[in-house]
This record gives C-alpha cells, sequence and structure tokens, in this order.
C-alpha cells in the first residue's frame, strides 16, 4: 500500500516540475522583450 503512495505521489511531482519549467520559460521571454 505504501509502495502505491509513493507511485502516485511521484505521479503528482511530475507535472508539477513541467508547470516550474513551462513558467521558466515564460518569465525568460518575458525579460527578453523588456
Amino acid at each position: 500500500m505504501k509502495r502505491y503512495f509513493e507511485k502516485e505521489k511521484l505521479k503528482h511531482i511530475k507535472p508539477i516540475s513541467e508547470v516550474i519549467k513551462t513558467i521558466s520559460e515564460i518569465i525568460k521571454l518575458i525579460m527578453d522583450l523588456i
């Protein structure tokens, strides 16, 4: 059961890292425009 929970946690962490990457890309673009 615990192992299953860990897997689920990893599933949720991955999208968060993707979102962070996207946000940093957007920030870079904005900095270039300014």
